[in-house]
């Protein structure tokens, strides 16, 4: 270790130490994660010169080259060759890095230099530490040129104490408010006697805080530092002070106004009266946050790629500029059963196999020329055995901040059984394919044996649709030679009225590629035309269509049945619609009579409540019997022909958008408000403006038939409810009675038309009503569920899909 100094400071010898050792900690940091041996600090302040030199090396034998050298260096920048500099004095001493380091706030300047010896080299990383040296020796050098200023205003005061003015005394203070307004650190003058605290402008800037008067009391300044770093802080204030130090400095975590901590760096000296007792401490507090998340940030990223290089399961490697291994990992080694120490004697040329070497140097030359930042190969290694090793390769460039290329990092990933299962499956996809030629030819000669003994008629097409071979079956079918037929268009026999079709499908198949059936007329040797029908398809050879093949059957018959199926359809609706109509004239013509007997039976009703007579009883009995069986014929006819309608498709069904909940309130408030026994309809809706798609006066008159029935068979046991709900993506009605139920054994058949619960006697009713809400309940969309107890009750549930817009 060698050091010299020339200084007329005004800080004292304690301060240059300390000066001295913040800047050889950093230095020291720097080379330990870089592995370099030798440091060279030049400082120049306009009150003198500090160098620093860190190594064992007599640093007088180079001071003047490297203080030559420094011309070369630009201001603000860090300078690292891809290859080290040669100094001619010392042929063994090489220059691996400068930085230029100055200010001309603070009137300082300087450079750093990092030695090292031949082909050493720096990975990007590790340059990046450069820059964190540089602002951390630039930072401690700004405070001590600062702290130089600061001890010569103070040594100043205290020499002219006894003699300035109070004025002269303000003066100073407005020196040291300017001094603190000039630098980004936070400044501050602590009274011990009082407890108060002076600080310059810069520290609201920093920290967020204002004072009246810039003055704070010593116990908030306590406070803002981190809870967990504060004993410690306390404890290195009373300790430089019961030890007599004149100095102090500590790293700490400080409160900031909006609430986050900022890492500072508190230096300051220690001012005693002539006792020795500790009155004043002034210092400057700096933010090195910025500093912190960096370091940390560094190592962190060092040790993450140490940790995925040497722990990876694929093979690492680290190659200079000149194709030497410079680092392996463990898995390298077990890849291609080299040693580090034997990889690092070796290129990667010299284990490259022969064949494959001339693609890898290829790609490293685009990386060299910028074309290309990385590339991926697959390539064999030679192993330690002499054995070929295959893997697949990738390979990235690692570059300085000039963007020359440092060094390259290659992942190694071992794809030999990969590669040996490739093989083993390439002879098998051979031997697989002369055995499929063999069965092809084998498959060739049955299709050929099954063509020629068919009744159908089996055809193979070229791509242009010609016949290539026809089967003998067509002289039985159409009368035709085979021979006569090859090299001819199918649509040469196609019926006129069929030929653009057949041309369409016989298109699509060779374009599009699909299969088609297709029923056409061929024509015959007697100029008839016979009903065929034809299928289709490609025929492929290694994936590539080169014909197509037809079958055609002869569906004469067939066509024949198909007619006779159409007719007696069409005679079952004609038929079907004679009924419809038969029924709505019947249900036309009935009416009118139904209608004057019943108006009749209404007026014996009203005669005989304005006589005395002695058998009007009976014979009101009478006159209501026939009122309701009139009814109940005419509700039976209006139900029959709904259903008659609905067969023949002659129901109305205009779907729209309708509030469900506004068709239940109209529903109950048009026909079930006013019930004889006083009866009502409790409604609950879970949700409102319920929206369904779907035919209003269907869902109406469905409901209607619901709400009539929970009336009709629930007499004398209280009111129906009405239970409006969301269930997943559907609405669904409740409809709960508590009458008379259903029998179980009934249940299943009531849907049915003209099917009655075996105890609904005395009760009216068609039979009908379940089927119809079922019938308009599905038109809608809907399912409609049925759940009863004999004697306890019913419930209808009709559900509707929700309607999304």
């Amino acid at each position: 270790m060698h050091q010299k100094q020339k200084c007329n400071f005004t800080t004292n010898d304690v301060e240059i130490i300390n000066f001295k050792s913040s800047i050889e900690a950093t230095l020291k940091l720097i080379m330990k994660q870089c592995e370099i041996a030798l440091a060279y600090v030049s400082l120049e302040f306009d009150n003198g010169s500090i160098q620093i030199t860190l190594g064992d090396f007599n640093f007088d034998l180079i001071s003047n080259e490297l203080k030559s050298h420094q011309k070369a260096i630009h201001k603000n920048s860090i300078y690292t060759n891809v290859e080290s500099i040669k100094i001619e004095s010392l042929p063994t001493i090489f220059i691996l890095s400068g930085i230029s380091i100055h200010s001309n706030e603070n009137n300082y300047s300087g450079f750093v230099y990092f030695l090292g010896h031949e082909n050493q080299t720096l990975s990007e990383e590790k340059i990046k530490l450069f820059e964190f040296g540089k602002l951390q020796i630039e930072t401690v050098a700004n405070l001590f040129s600062q702290n130089d200023a600061l001890s010569k205003m103070i040594k100043e005061q205290e020499e002219k104490l006894d003699l300035f003015s109070e004025d002269t005394l303000k003066k100073n203070n407005e020196r040291f408010i300017y001094a603190s307004e000039a630098t980004s650190d936070a400044l501050w003058d602590w009274n011990i006697t009082t407890n108060e605290i002076f600080v310059g402008e810069s520290y609201s800037l920093l920290f967020g805080y204002h004072f009246e008067n810039n003055i704070l009391p010593g116990q908030f300044c306590e406070g803002l530092v981190h809870p967990d770093d504060k004993q410690q802080y306390e404890d290195s204030i009373d300790l430089a002070i019961e030890n007599g130090n004149t100095k102090w400095a500590h790293e700490y975590r400080y409160l900031k106004a909006c609430g986050n901590y900022a890492y500072v760096s508190d230096k300051a000296i220690i001012i005693r009266n002539e006792k020795g007792e500790a009155v004043r401490m002034i210092g400057a507090m700096q933010d090195i946050t910025q500093e912190k998340i960096l370091k940390d940030e560094l190592l962190q990223s060092e040790e993450r790629f140490k940790g995925a290089f040497n722990h990876s399961s694929f093979g690492m490697a680290i190659v200079n500029y000149e194709d030497k291994w410079i680092e392996v990992n463990d898995r390298m080694c077990e890849i291609l059963g080299y040693t580090r120490e034997e990889f690092k004697k070796l290129t990667f040329i010299d284990i490259t196999y022969e064949e494959d070497l001339a693609a890898d140097l290829a790609y490293k030359k685009q990386m060299q020329n910028g074309e290309i930042p990385s590339f991926n190969m697959e390539k064999r290694y030679i192993h330690k055995n002499k054995s070929l090793k295959w893997v697949h390769l990738s390979v990235s460039a690692v570059k300085n901040s000039l963007g020359e290329i440092q060094h390259y990092v290659a992942q190694v990933i071992d794809i030999s059984e990969r590669k040996r299962m490739e093989e083993e499956n390439r002879l098998l996809i051979e031997e697989k394919n002369r055995n499929k030629a063999l069965q092809l030819i084998e498959a060739k000669n049955w299709y050929r044996l099954l063509a020629d003994n068919t009744i159908d008629l089996v055809c193979l097409h070229n791509l242009d649709a010609t016949f290539k071979y026809v089967s003998p079956s067509v002289q039985t079918l159409l009368g035709y030679n085979p021979e006569e037929m090859i090299g001819k268009y199918p649509e040469e026999y196609v019926h006129p009225d069929d030929l653009i079709k057949f041309k369409m499908r016989i298109g699509s198949i060779i374009k599009d590629k699909e299969l088609f059936s297709e029923q056409v007329r061929l024509r015959n040797s007697k100029g008839e035309y016979i009903w065929f029908e034809t299928n289709a398809s490609l025929v492929y050879e290694n994936n590539v269509p080169v014909s197509f093949q037809s079958s055609t059957r002869d569906i004469t018959q067939r066509k024949k049945a198909e007619q006779i199926i159409e007719d007696t359809l069409l005679q079952e609706r004609q038929l079907n619609e004679l009924r419809t109509n038969l029924v709505s004239t019947i249900s036309h013509e009935f009416r009118t009579p139904m209608t004057t007997i019943r108006t009749s039976a209404e007026l014996i009703t009203m005669y005989l409540q304005n006589c005395q007579f002695s058998e009007a009883p009976q014979i009101e009995k009478r006159v209501k019997t026939i009122t309701e069986e009139i009814d109940r014929i005419v509700e039976l006819m209006d139900a029959v022909l709904t259903i008659s309608k609905d067969d023949a498709g002659k129901t109305n069904f205009n779907p729209i958008v309708c509030n469900l909940n506004e068709i239940c309130k109209e529903v109950i408030e048009s026909s079930f408000n006013n019930q004889k026994d006083n009866r009502k309809v409790e409604v609950f809706f879970e949700v409102m403006n319920v929206a369904i798609f779907a035919d209003s006066n269907l869902i109406k008159y469905t409901l209607f038939n619901v709400l009539s029935n929970a009336f009709k068979y629930s007499e004398g046991c209280g009111n129906v409810k009405l239970n409006l709900s969301i269930v997943n993506d559907s609405v669904q009605i409740d409809v709960i009675d508590n009458g008379i139920g259903i029998p179980k054994e009934d249940q299943s058949k009531l849907f049915n038309t003209f099917y009655r619960a075996s105890n609904s006697n005395g009760i009216q009713g068609t039979g009908l009503g379940l089927y119809i809400i079922r019938m308009f309940t599905k038109k809608n969309s809907g399912r409609v569920y049925l759940e009863s107890e004999l004697g306890k009750g019913t419930k209808v549930t009709l559900r509707f899909p929700l309607y999304k817009n």
